[in-house]
């Protein structure tokens, strides 16, 4: 099992994460511009980009490996006291490769049990579905974001559930950082 590296840096790492078209991409790039964070943006869809045909069953590990990779990374080019915010992740990709295919590679669950992710806004879809290239779930989102809710209660990690307007979501993420950084 693949060990988390964990810096003596004091780096926060915060995910967003949540179903398809909940907000995640507009408040995750506001967020890192106004609290100065390290964003790694969602991986699938620059992967998928350039796939040139249909995604299978293994092309869902090759997006979590190499968005994995891009996390591990990030900790040598970010400095001390900085967070590192996460655009979905490897829950992400597990969640839908479930989803999807009815099954998810064991690493991903693997890693999962060894990352140091700080807190977890979860954000529900109440945003209006909007069609864009590689979302393909507009009815079952709540069913998904239930699965997130018991996927993070299984790790254990500290999640906190974010809906309203995409201001609203932005408002209170922000919020939420302050105070753990005065804490």
């Amino acid at each position: 099992m693949e060990k988390e590296i964990i810096p003596a840096k004091h780096i926060k790492t915060i995910l967003i994460s949540g179903p398809e078209c909940s907000g995640k991409t507009v408040v995750s790039v506001s967020l890192s511009d106004r609290i100065d964070a390290f964003l790694i943006p969602e991986y699938s869809v620059e992967y998928l980009n350039a796939l040139g045909r249909k995604y299978v069953y293994i092309d869902l590990l090759k997006i979590a490996q190499n968005h994995n990779q891009l996390y591990m990374e990030a900790f040598n080019k970010i400095s001390d006291e900085k967070y590192l915010l996460l655009d979905s992740f490897l829950p992400n990709i597990l969640i839908w490769s479930e989803y999807r295919f009815g099954k998810s590679d064991p690493w991903l669950m693997q890693r999962l049990q060894t990352l140091k992710i700080d807190f977890v806004f979860l954000f529900k879809p109440v945003e209006p579905w909007l069609q864009a290239p590689f979302r393909e779930n507009p009815n079952d989102r709540m069913v998904l974001y239930n699965r997130y809710r018991a996927l993070y209660e299984e790790l254990k990690w500290e999640f906190i559930e974010i809906d309203g307007s995409e201001a609203d979501r932005l408002e209170r993420c922000y919020n939420i950082i302050m105070k753990r950084h005065q804490d």
